[in-house]
């Protein structure tokens, strides 16, 4: 069922809901939009930042990041009414942002950026992809084991939090946008071109 949810023309570019009724869009401009009632109503919030916001995640009702432009990084900790800026000085964008618990999170982005925190992101430290393609997706499926996605085809896995990140057999040329997984040996991927994949085995196949 479609909602209005008062932005009017302005692009939204990510979601993510903290439990049936309470939920959250990013967009353009600073964006970022509440719900309380499952979407009947819409309220912006104030971010304090007019970049593009990519992505957003909430680990709790009241825990919650945002990320975009040139390295944008923000934190709230009261369900949206205040943001903190955790940015950093970089030009890269980030598309992707992906939190374990409240502590332990990875943020993606252009240019093959990869960068972790395990302190809520009071610390945000570079992680070495080894590649320069766009990396899209990221899900981690406990504290040291987790996935990216990206263009050409790369997904990336993790067995040590980040510290190493080794490329997978794809079997894929297409931009690939978005990974998750069930448990810790099935997972899915998708991207450009109706590519879909799955695997069993924790992304040997």
């Amino acid at each position: 069922v479609q909602q209005s949810s008062g932005a009017g023309s302005q692009t939204l570019l990510g979601a993510s809901f903290a439990d049936a009724n309470t939920g959250y869009v990013c967009g353009i401009n600073g964006l970022i939009l509440k719900t309380s009632n499952g979407g009947s109503n819409w309220n912006p919030l104030t971010t304090g930042t007019t970049k593009f916001i990519r992505t957003i995640k909430f680990v709790n009702s009241q825990t919650g990041y945002a990320a975009g432009e040139a390295g944008l990084i923000l934190k709230t900790t009261n369900g949206g009414a205040n943001w903190l800026n955790q940015s950093l000085s970089i030009s890269s964008a980030f598309v992707n942002i992906n939190f374990v618990d409240s502590e332990t999170g990875t943020a993606t982005g252009q240019n093959g950026i990869i960068y972790g925190t395990t302190n809520g992101g009071t610390n945000w430290n570079a992680q070495a992809s080894n590649t320069s393609v766009e990396i899209t997706g990221v899900f981690f499926v406990n504290v040291i084991t987790g996935y990216c996605t990206g263009f050409s085809g790369t997904i990336l896995k993790t067995t040590n939090g980040g510290a190493n990140w080794n490329a997978l057999t794809s079997g894929t040329t297409s931009d690939l946008r978005a990974v998750y997984f069930t448990n810790e040996n099935t997972g899915y991927v998708c991207g450009y071109n109706g590519t879909i994949l799955k695997t069993t085995d924790a992304g040997l196949n």
